[in-house]
């Protein structure tokens, strides 16, 4: 039993120590955990307070532009405040929006921000824009119209209108929406130039065929007093004489001679200046007559001959003068006369039209032309008179030449009665003042019967119609 309880009792011990080792391997395993997890939670605080240091960083980067933001709210509210009060004008007013957005809102977290004031001041630009193009538009239009009416009413030439119509066009439709504008103006001036083109044509070949007309004109009244001159040359003197029932040839040189003699004397005429009346005077002289009075004139000093000349014209004036005195009362009267009948006759008429009553004028002016052979035979008798008067009144002057040859005043010519019925048209002409620039249809009535109808031009225009001509040579 004891030796039992002996085996009992070392097997128990063995057991003991057999506890006791694996106590003391459990304590050295846990002595190695104890350090593993010490190593662990050290690593997991480094980690953990890595973390919370880059949280804290980014959390600083995000305040930042929250604070930019609210800094631009802030400022915005003051602006908004000052438009509201009108402190600041619209462009102020946008022109500090934009300066706030390009400094407050530059961050991407304020993208939404930043893209909402861009929208507002692009807004803004566009509005400015439209209306800008409003005023431009209602400002052309405006010129336009003022264009328009002083054009209509004659205040300003077709010229300028269409020059300022360039202007305007080339200033206010310049863009792309204006085209259809631009072109019709523009084919409107192009219009304008065309048929001022077309005008100038047509005028330039009028005045040309007139300038032709009247240069042939000239040319024949050259070439018909040419070959006049011509024949009378080559008829001067005689190609025989016969004396006692003897022929006897005439010296053809002799002839010629005194024909060289003729031409030297006109072209020193010529040469020293003489007038062109006092020249057609001595043309109008035969051969002989003319060289030898030429001769006289050509003799005289530089003072004699400018004093010859002067009292010359003096006479023609003169002559002209007393002329139209003489005849003044003839005319006065005749004028008193046609008064008094247009008056009557346009009484009668007060009740038809215009054009009507001054059918009555031809009808006189017909009456005053049936009479006019006698005027123009006064006329030219008068001038022939005066002309004498005066030739004798020269006396003096004329007792240093040989006179004997010199040809009678020469009759008025048909140019000169028509420059005296022309100044007694002239004068009637006055009593139509206020009557219109158009031609008149002229009727004349007695009674019940109606004696002549004419068309009768404006009595102003007689004169420029017919001209007094001078000769040039």
């Amino acid at each position: 039993a004891d030796a039992e309880r002996k085996a009992m009792v070392e097997e128990g011990a063995a057991q003991v120590a057999s506890y006791d080792a694996q106590i003391a391997a459990l304590r050295a395993l846990q002595s190695q955990v104890g350090s593993y997890t010490g190593a662990v939670n050290n690593s997991s605080r480094t980690a953990s307070r890595a973390a919370r240091s880059t949280s804290t960083a980014s959390k600083k980067v995000k305040t930042q532009a929250e604070q930019d933001l609210e800094t631009y709210k802030n400022l915005m509210a003051e602006l908004d405040h000052q438009r509201n009060m009108d402190e600041v004008n619209e462009e102020a007013y946008y022109k500090q929006l934009q300066s706030l957005r390009d400094k407050y809102l530059t961050d991407e977290a304020n993208l939404s921000e930043y893209r909402k004031v861009t929208e507002e001041l692009y807004k803004y630009s566009k509005e400015l824009a439209e209306e800008a193009a409003e005023a431009t538009q209602a400002e052309y239009e405006s010129l336009m119209a003022e264009l328009e009416y002083q054009r209509n009413m004659d205040r300003i030439s077709e010229e300028d209108y269409y020059k300022e119509l360039g202007r305007l066009r080339d200033e206010y439709l310049t863009d792309d929406e204006s085209l259809d504008d631009y072109r019709k103006i523009t084919e409107s001036i192009y219009g304008y130039d065309k048929s001022l083109g077309e005008k100038e044509a047509a005028l330039w070949s009028e005045q040309t065929e007139k300038l032709l007309d009247e240069l042939e004109e000239r040319y024949n009244e050259i070439i018909s007093a040419q070959n006049q001159m011509e024949e009378n040359l080559a008829n001067y003197g005689s190609l025989f004489e016969i004396k006692d029932d003897k022929m006897s040839l005439s010296s053809l040189q002799k002839q010629i001679d005194a024909i060289d003699s003729y031409e030297e004397a006109l072209t020193s005429l010529r040469e020293k200046g003489i007038s062109d009346s006092l020249m057609d005077q001595v043309l109008s002289m035969d051969i002989d007559s003319a060289t030898q009075y030429a001769k006289e004139l050509l003799s005289m000093t530089d003072k004699q001959w400018d004093e010859y000349n002067e009292l010359w014209e003096e006479k023609q004036q003169r002559a002209m003068e007393i002329a139209e005195e003489f005849y003044r009362n003839e005319l006065d009267a005749l004028e008193a006369d046609y008064t008094k009948q247009m008056t009557g006759a346009l009484d009668e008429l007060k009740e038809i039209a215009f054009n009507s009553g001054i059918d009555t004028v031809r009808g006189m002016i017909e009456g005053l032309q049936s009479q006019e052979g006698e005027l123009y035979a006064q006329a030219a008798q008068m001038v022939q008179q005066v002309s004498a008067i005066l030739s004798s009144a020269s006396a003096d002057m004329a007792a240093a030449f040989n006179t004997g040859n010199l040809q009678e005043p020469r009759s008025a010519t048909a140019q000169d009665v028509q420059t005296a019925t022309n100044n007694i048209v002239n004068g009637m002409g006055t009593l139509m003042t206020g009557y219109g620039s158009g031609d008149l249809t002229v009727e004349v009535n007695v009674g019940d019967t109606k004696l002549a109808t004419a068309l009768l031009s404006p009595l102003r225009a007689v004169s420029r119609a017919n001209p007094e001509v001078k000769d040039d040579r």
